[in-house]
Formats: C-alpha cells, sequence, structure tokens
C-alpha cells in the first residue's frame, strides 16, 4: 500500500493525494489526538498537517514521491505542527489542556461508550513523559515501524526503542498500581 500510495502521488499529485488523505486520515488524527488531547485541536493538527505536506508535496521530484514514506512522512509533519502549537501558545503565555478529554466517540450523538479500561489507558498515556508517550504513540497506536517512528522523532532507532519500552513499562506499572488501588 504505502509503494502504491507513493506511485500515485507520482503518477498523479492531485489524485495521488486523495488517495493518501482516504488511506490515512483516520490514523493522523489518532495520532493528533494523543498529542493535542482534544477533539478540536486534533482536527486542527491534522488539517494543517495535510495542508503543510499538500504545499511540500508540490516541490517533490516524481522520483522522491516514489520513494516517499507516507505513514512517517505525515507523522513527522503532525508532530511538528504540534510542536509549533504547543510552542506557541506557551509563547504567548497561553495555557495547554493538560486534560485528556472523553472519547469524541462517548458523546451522546455518537452513541458508543467505551470501557473504562481504555480511558483509563488514555489517562495514564497522557501522565507518560512526552518522549515517552510520543514513542508509544508512534508505535503501538499509530504503528509506525521503528525506523520510521525514530526518523519521525529525529532520534536513533536505539533510542526509540528504549522509550518504547520505558514507556509501556511505565504505562503497565501505572495501571497496576491503579488496579490495587480499586
Amino acid at each position: 500500500m504505502v509503494n502504491s500510495l507513493a506511485d500515485a502521488l507520482a503518477a498523479d499529485l492531485d489524485d495521488g493525494f486523495a488517495k493518501l488523505f482516504d488511506a490515512t486520515r483516520d490514523r493522523v488524527y489518532a495520532l493528533a489526538l494523543s498529542l493535542a488531547r482534544n477533539p478540536h485541536d486534533a482536527q486542527d493538527v491534522a488539517q494543517e498537517a495535510y495542508i503543510r505536506a499538500y504545499k511540500a508535496l508540490r516541490g517533490f521530484s516524481a522520483s522522491r514521491l516514489r520513494a516517499l514514506q507516507p505513514r512517517a512522512w505525515l507523522a513527522t509533519i503532525a508532530l511538528n505542527v504540534w510542536r509549533n502549537r504547543t510552542r506557541s501558545a506557551r509563547r504567548d503565555g497561553g495555557e495547554l489542556d493538560e486534560r485528556w478529554p472523553a472519547d469524541p466517540r462517548d458523546e451522546p450523538h455518537a452513541g458508543a461508550q467505551r470501557s473504562s479500561d481504555a480511558r483509563d489507558l488514555r489517562a495514564l498515556l497522557a501522565r507518560l513523559p512526552e518522549r515517552y508517550r510520543l514513542a508509544v504513540v508512534l508505535r503501538h497506536a499509530y504503528d509506525v515501524p521503528y525506523a520510521e517512528a525514530a526518523a519521525a522523532l529525529g532520534i536513533p532507532v536505539g533510542t526509540l526503542k528504549a522509550n518504547v519500552h520505558r514507556g509501556t513499562r511505565m504505562l503497565r506499572e501505572a495501571y497496576l498500581l491503579r488496579e490495587k488501588a480499586r
């Protein structure tokens, strides 16, 4: 699928981008939600990531488009958009919402409820230090291979593996402590 997306982009940018969007929009939004922690900001991050991606793709040669790894590339763009928004909010004295809100699918109009375990896990994930949270989200929630996730974060693969391991261990320990307290 990745090669077909890259080939589609190289053959016809507009049609290929539509295919790329259709194939990745849920994952890019999920990544943005994991980063931004609320649906409104996640939509903004995802939308801005796609805008930036399209603008960048217009300057790529056909050979560069064929060599593209779309998931990691889009994850990098989404991470950068989120980091820029976070940096800007801090610079402007704005406060960042550190709570993890209810999943939009939990709202009455959606008619679905998540299990308490899933909510607990999301809350625990939100409390992880950023480097571990990003590594765990990219690797396990976004399913990006280690090499691509490391490239997206700009860190060595070994560091990413260590951060994923530590992050999942921290999640497991926090979850077990929470279960004991019940």
